[in-house]
């Protein structure tokens, strides 16, 4: 359903674009003289592709911080424009290279940084004053005490 919710909210804006700039001409153009079926064929894989990068990327967010979210969508945004002007042969300046090679080196980074910190031992939580027991002392969240007793002898209730 959200993928549907994205999808639909973001193609009105296109839609009023297309119009905008005329692109609505040239696809009576590229349509009306018939396209081929090798033209339906990467049409549909490419329609098919969309949607799954789409559910990916909604599932994706479950899964991920919101920082390691944006940094994955900004690196695939930079590889499929560094893709194009590779593989493809688009349009390429000195500055779209430099600034492609940076965005994809930064989310290399980002994730090297992340895996080192993901890493490190982290300090055990304390519960809030309030969450803690009326026993005078400190009871972690893993259920650990600071004053851990000898749990070998038998508690006797009085």
């Amino acid at each position: 359903m959200m993928m549907l919710l994205n999808n639909g909210v973001g193609m009105l804006p296109c839609l009023l674009l297309a119009l905008l700039w005329g692109e609505h001409r040239a696809w009576a153009e590229t349509f009306g003289s018939g396209v081929t079926l090798k033209g339906k064929v990467y049409l549909l894989v490419s329609c098919v592709n969309g949607l799954f990068i789409s559910y990916l990327g909604i599932r994706l967010q479950h899964l991920v911080a919101a920082t390691t979210f944006m940094v994955i969508t900004n690196v695939n945004k930079f590889a499929v424009i560094l893709f194009g002007i590779i593989g493809l042969g688009e349009s390429r300046g000195t500055m779209s290279l430099v600034g492609c090679t940076l965005a994809i080196v930064g989310g290399i980074y980002y994730g090297e940084a992340r895996k080192r910190a993901d890493a490190l031992p982290k300090p055990p939580q304390v519960l809030d004053e309030a969450e803690q027991p009326l026993t005078g002392h400190v009871r972690h969240v893993d259920g650990s005490d600071d004053d851990e007793e000898d749990d070998d002898e038998p508690e006797f209730a009085d």
